[in-house]
């Protein structure tokens, strides 16, 4: 999602349309994060995430249960024992788990340019897990605004990992 926000930003000539599922853009969130509890509360843990190196450390000790549990916030079908055994073995790959964090890092150390609202131009599909236990439903409508042309729909029910928990009805939508 911060990659297509970032490309309809930047090079929006190179994007015919775009889907966004449960990422709100950039500078949204961080407005969010500053200003809004309930959303500090959901993503707390990404300030914790600043601190250099205890992040990893904690992880690797606790054999990745954070990444664990928020993955077991899907459906129990997304991610059964064997698939999560990948994840793990992907997570303890040299440098894996700092340039996974590291994006959760940029989001609040480099500054973000809230665009004006209907200055994104290439359509967006914003499909929203309103259940989601790291971001509020609010942070979709928020995010539709920046776009010329926008479609919100919001899924009450569904979670963080919609691909996982409706696959076919988002894929339906896309």
């Amino acid at each position: 999602g911060s990659v297509a926000w970032s490309l309809a930003a930047r090079h929006a000539s190179r994007l015919k349309r775009m889907a966004i599922l449960n990422a709100a853009h950039p500078a949204v969130w961080v407005h969010a994060m500053r200003n809004d509890p309930e959303q500090r509360r959901k993503a707390g843990y990404v300030r914790f995430l600043q601190v250099p190196f205890l992040p990893e450390m904690v992880l690797r000790i606790s054999r990745y249960d954070g990444l664990s549990k928020a993955l077991a916030t899907a459906c129990p079908e997304a991610f059964p024992p064997d698939v999560l055994q990948h994840y793990q073995r992907a997570w303890r790959r040299p440098g894996a788990l700092t340039a996974m964090l590291n994006w959760y890092r940029a989001l609040l150390r480099q500054p973000v340019e809230m665009p004006e609202r209907g200055a994104l131009t290439p359509p967006c599909l914003i499909l929203w897990g309103d259940d989601d236990p790291f971001a509020i439903p609010a942070l979709a409508d928020e995010s539709a605004a920046l776009c010329a042309e926008a479609e919100v729909v919001h899924m009450p029910g569904l979670g963080h990992w919609t691909i996982h928990d409706a696959s076919e009805t988002v894929l339906t939508h896309l």
